[in-house]
C-alpha cells in the first residue's frame, strides 16, 4: 500500500479515562494518573466544511475566546 497515502499505527495499549482500566493487560492508567469526570466537551463547536477548506479551527477560535473573557 505504499500509493495509498494512508499511515497506519499500532495501538499498543488502552485508555479509559472516565471508568479507568487499571488491572486489565496493557492499560497505561497502570503508568499515567489520568481520570476524568466526564468526555462530553464544555465547548461544543462543530467543524464545517467552510471553516475546513479555509483552513480555520473553530473549536481552537472559541478555546480563546473563552481563554480571553
Amino acid at each position: 500500500m505504499p500509493n495509498s497515502h494512508y499511515c497506519m499505527n499500532v495501538n499498543i495499549g488502552l485508555w479509559d479515562l472516565v471508568h479507568n482500566c487499571k488491572g486489565e493487560t496493557a492499560c497505561f492508567g497502570d503508568v499515567f494518573d489520568a481520570r476524568v469526570d466526564s468526555l462530553t466537551p464544555e465547548i461544543a463547536v462543530p467543524v464545517t466544511s467552510k471553516a475546513w477548506f479555509a483552513g480555520r479551527d473553530p473549536a481552537l477560535e472559541a478555546v480563546a475566546v473563552a481563554l480571553s473573557k
